[in-house]
C-alpha cells in the first residue's frame, strides 16, 4: 500500500495539471451568463443573446491564443525561459553541477583516432 502522503500528492499533481483547463472555462460562465442576462433585460431575444455572448468569448479566447503566438514568435517566450533559469539558483547550481560530470565523463573518454 502506498503512503498516505503520496497518494494525497498525485491527486494534487492531477488536479493542478486539470485545473487549468477548467480555469480557462470558469473564467467565461460568469461573463455569458450575466451578459446574457443583460441583454434578455434590455430586450435582446434570448435565441440571439446566448450565441452572441458565445460568440464574445470565443473571440476573446482566439485574440488570447493570438497574442500568445505573438509572444512566442517575437521571442519574448524565450526571453521568458532564459531569465527564469538564470534567476534561478536551483536551476543554475543543477546545470552547472551537470556541467562538471559532463566535462568529467567526456575527460574519461578515449581520444577519437
Amino acid at each position: 500500500m502506498r503512503p498516505a502522503g503520496e497518494i494525497v500528492g498525485r491527486i494534487w499533481f492531477y488536479r493542478m495539471k486539470g485545473m487549468l483547463y477548467i480555469e480557462a472555462a470558469r473564467q467565461w460562465v460568469l461573463p455569458v451568463m450575466g451578459g446574457t442576462a443583460a441583454a434578455k433585460y434590455l430586450g435582446v431575444p434570448l435565441k440571439y443573446a446566448i450565441p452572441a455572448w458565445i460568440c464574445l468569448a470565443v473571440v476573446a479566447e482566439c485574440t488570447a491564443v493570438l497574442i500568445g503566438w505573438l509572444e512566442r514568435r517575437s521571442g519574448a517566450t524565450a526571453a521568458n525561459y532564459e531569465l527564469s533559469k538564470i534567476t534561478d539558483p536551483y536551476k543554475t547550481e543543477s546545470v552547472a553541477e551537470l556541467r562538471k560530470i559532463r566535462e568529467t565523463l567526456e575527460s574519461r573518454l578515449p581520444a577519437d583516432p
